[in-house]
């Protein structure tokens, strides 16, 4: 850095930073029964951190796929994936369940929650997989519940709580770690 730099503040483009995900040539094939399916044929991209991305297409076209190998759940034919500079597609099973408890949040589309608890604990059940200790689990709980205005149905029930108040305990659910 020369001296006339010295102390500026330096503006970085997404060029300049490392992608949050990388696919490189991402294949997925696999047989349902005695068809071979080509799910993903060479995919590529890169998505920088802040970046929103929707991930759209036909029914059939292989976005399940796809999320299923960025969400560390299947692994690819061929290619790579790498998430925040890891290289995750061909992780051992057990360092894939670490990563993805630690490192991505899953907000399903039926949203999964467990009906035996409550919104609070829904929150709380991936944080103690974690190995976060109760009272700061619980902490954490009511600040996301909080910060999704849910505070005053802490206590309630899957069943006591309209679809969108469930999506509202999902995303925090999915964020906690």
């Amino acid at each position: 850095m020369s001296a006339a730099i010295a102390g500026a503040r330096v503006a970085r483009t997404v060029d300049d930073v490392e992608p949050i995900v990388s696919v490189r040539d991402l294949v997925r094939e696999y047989r349902m029964g005695d068809e071979h399916v080509h799910a993903l044929r060479g995919v590529s991209f890169t998505i920088a951190a802040a970046e929103y991305v929707a991930i759209v297409g036909p029914s059939g076209c292989g976005k399940s796929t796809l999320l299923n190998l960025l969400g560390v759940i299947d692994r690819p034919t061929s290619g790579t994936v790498s998430i925040a500079g890891e290289r995750v597609d061909q992780l051992p099973d057990a360092r894939a369940t670490d990563f993805r408890l630690r490192r991505i949040g899953f907000v399903f589309q039926r949203f999964y929650l467990m009906q035996a608890l409550s919104a609070s604990e829904n929150i709380e059940l991936p944080l103690a997989e974690a190995g976060m200790r109760g009272p700061a689990r619980r902490a954490r709980a009511r600040e996301l519940l909080d910060y999704v205005g849910l505070a005053r149905r802490e206590g309630h029930r899957p069943s006591q709580l309209s679809g969108g108040e469930q999506q509202r305990v999902a995303n925090p659910r999915a964020l906690g770690n």
